[in-house]
């Protein structure tokens, strides 16, 4: 889920999109709170915020990508622009 703000691109196979700030509010468009979440930004810093608010909110499977879309594209990877 790329929780990124403002837009600033993807990853491929990216299923959501959800400011790091509006996670409560959005609770319903979320899986089960059991279920794998994948959370990235451009950095990294929006992300923690936000798999952070989903552990507090009784999420148990929540991943952070470490240094986000920065670390994609360094690694020689392309994020998509829509």
């Amino acid at each position: 889920m790329n929780v990124h703000i403002p837009y600033a691109g993807e990853i491929a196979n990216t299923n959501l999109q959800i400011p790091n700030n509006e996670m409560a509010a959005n609770l319903d468009k979320l899986p089960a709170q059991n279920a794998k979440i994948v959370l990235y930004c451009r950095s990294g810093r929006m992300s923690d915020e936000a798999s952070q608010e989903l552990v507090k909110l009784g999420y148990t499977n929540v991943y952070d990508v470490l240094d986000g879309m920065q670390a994609w594209t360094a690694s020689g990877r392309e994020l998509i622009q829509k």
